[in-house]
C-alpha cells in the first residue's frame, strides 16, 4: 500500500469519528440532523399524587428547545400533542376535572327545589261528556314542594311532579257499540303553582292550592267490540291538556282531600296503522266538559 493511500485511510477514518461524535451528540440533544425528536416522558416522571399546589408545573423540562418547523407546539399543561397522558397523571396543574354529566347529574337536575314536602297518592276519576262514562286513573302519585319566599300576593309558590300508571277503559260507542283501550296520561313538565299554608296544630291544616298541570293524552290498545282497532302507538293528543287545581288540601298524614275540576280534550293526531283514524278518535272523546275528580291520601313524611 502506499503512502498516499494510507494517508487517506487515515482521513476517512478521522472524518466516521467525527461524524459519529456529531450523531451522537445530536441524538443526546433530541436533534438528529435537522428532525426534532419525539421527546419522551422520562423515567423520573412524578406520580399523579404529587401536589403541583406551590407553583405552576410544566411536563417539559425547562431547558427544552423550541420546535422545530412543521412541529406543534406543546400546550401549557405540559402535554406534547400528539401523545397519550401518562397513566396515573390526571391531576395537572392549570386544569381541572370534567364535569359529570352521566345519569346522576340530571337526575339532580330533575329534582324538586327546596321547600316543605307534601307528597300525596293521587287517583284521578274522569268522565268522559262525549261517552258519557267514567275512567278511573290511578293511585298514582303527586310530589310537591311549597317554597318559603312569598311572590307579591303573598303566597308561597308550589312546584309538583306527577306520576299516574296507565288505565284501562271502558266504554260504549255510537250508543251500541263496546270500546275498550288504554289511556295514559303523561306529565308535559313539572306543575305549578300556588299556595298558602294554615299550621294551626290541628287535623284541619291546610294549603289552599291553585296548581296547574300540563299532560299528554295517548290512547293504545283499542278494541272495538272485540276486534283490534290498529291506532298504533302514537295516538295521543295534539297539545297537552292543561289541568288546574284550585282548593284546600289537607296536609296532616292520612288525611282525605277531593278537588273537582273540569279539562278540555284537545284533537287528536298520529291515530292509525293502516288508516286515518284522527278524525274517529276525536270525534269519539276530543272536545270540552270532561269532569276530573281528584282524591288525594297525604303521605307521612319521608
Amino acid at each position: 500500500m502506499t503512502r498516499s493511500a494510507v494517508a487517506r485511510r487515515w482521513a476517512l477514518a478521522a472524518v466516521a469519528a467525527v461524524a459519529g461524535l456529531v450523531v451522537h451528540v445530536g441524538v443526546a440533544d433530541g436533534v438528529e440532523g435537522d428532525r426534532a425528536i419525539p421527546a419522551t416522558a422520562p423515567e423520573t416522571t412524578p406520580p399523579a399524587e404529587t401536589s403541583f399546589a406551590e407553583g405552576p408545573a410544566s411536563a417539559a423540562p425547562a431547558t427544552e428547545p423550541a420546535a422545530a418547523p412543521g412541529t406543534s407546539a406543546a400546550s401549557e399543561s405540559g402535554a406534547v400533542p400528539g401523545t397519550s397522558a401518562v397513566p396515573g397523571a390526571d391531576a395537572v396543574s392549570g386544569t381541572s376535572a370534567a364535569p359529570d354529566t352521566g345519569a346522576a347529574g340530571k337526575a339532580r337536575v330533575a329534582e324538586l327545589p327546596p321547600g316543605l314536602p307534601y307528597d300525596f297518592d293521587l287517583t284521578v276519576t274522569t268522565r268522559l261528556a262525549k261517552l258519557n262514562s267514567d275512567v278511573v286513573i290511578g293511585p298514582g302519585s303527586f310530589r310537591s314542594v311549597i317554597g318559603f319566599l312569598p311572590g307579591p300576593d303573598g303566597r308561597l309558590p308550589l312546584t309538583g311532579d306527577l306520576d299516574l300508571p296507565p288505565a284501562k277503559a271502558a266504554m260504549v260507542a255510537f250508543r251500541f257499540m263496546p270500546v275498550t283501550s288504554t289511556i295514559t296520561l303523561t306529565p308535559a313538565g313539572q306543575a305549578t303553582g300556588s299556595a298558602v299554608l294554615t299550621i294551626d296544630g290541628t287535623p284541619n291544616a291546610n294549603a289552599d292550592i291553585d296548581v296547574t298541570l300540563r299532560v299528554d293524552l295517548r290512547v293504545s290498545e283499542v278494541f272495538q267490540d272485540g276486534l283490534p282497532l290498529a291506532v298504533g302507538d302514537r295516538c295521543r293528543t295534539v297539545s297537552p291538556l292543561e289541568i288546574r287545581l284550585r282548593g284546600k288540601v289537607l296536609v296532616v298524614p292520612g288525611s282525605v282531600s277531593t278537588l273537582t275540576s273540569t279539562v278540555t280534550i284537545p284533537p287528536f293526531t298520529g291515530c292509525g296503522t293502516t288508516e286515518d283514524l284522527d278524525p274517529l278518535v276525536t270525534g269519539l272523546v276530543s272536545g270540552p266538559g270532561n269532569g276530573l275528580t281528584n282524591r288525594l291520601v297525604t303521605r307521612p313524611p319521608v
